[in-house]
Order: C-alpha cells, then sequence, then structure tokens
C-alpha cells in the first residue's frame, strides 16, 4: 500500500472539495480552537482541514490511530523535528 496522507486514508477523501468554516464553529467557539492550532503555521493554510466532515468510520478509525501513534514521545518528536526542516528548507526555496 501506498501512504499518501497522514489525515485522510483513501485517495477519494482527499480530492473532495475543501468547505469553508460551518456556521455552528462560531456557536460553538471552534474557530478560536483552530486559530490557536493553527497560529504561526499560516503558510500551511491548515484551516480547510478542520472544516472537512469524516463520514466514513473508516477514516475516522485511521485518524485515532495516527493520533495513538504520535502519543509515542519520540515518533512526535520525530515528527516536529522533520516539520522544523521542511520550514527551514522551504524559507532557503524561498530565497533562491
Amino acid at each position: 500500500m501506498t501512504f499518501r496522507s497522514i489525515l485522510f486514508n483513501g485517495i477519494e477523501e482527499m480530492s473532495k472539495e475543501r468547505p469553508g468554516r460551518p456556521v455552528f464553529f462560531l456557536d460553538l467557539n471552534l474557530d478560536q480552537i483552530i486559530d490557536a492550532i493553527a497560529r504561526g503555521k499560516e503558510e500551511y493554510n491548515l484551516k480547510p482541514f478542520f472544516y472537512i466532515p469524516l463520514t466514513s468510520i473508516d477514516t475516522i478509525q485511521y485518524r485515532h490511530e495516527i493520533f495513538q501513534d504520535l502519543e509515542n514521545v519520540e515518533l512526535f518528536g520525530n515528527m516536529q523535528a522533520f516539520a522544523k526542516k521542511m520550514r527551514v528548507m522551504c524559507e532557503h526555496l524561498d530565497q533562491s
């Protein structure tokens, strides 16, 4: 099996249209939570990923498994180090 995404189990889910922020996000103050998560990472345009409803049980289970994996301190540290190096690389590409 080819790895495609840490967020989606199948390619068909990745290609779905990115919806706008649901109205109820404001009512539940979810917009504030998402703003805090995405702060400092604006170049990644993360917010639309929080607006995609998960309708497949398989995708929900897949996402749960990913979060369980990220509870491993060593793995999480490696992910953070990778993200930091990618950010530095992107800065170098912008400068060139």
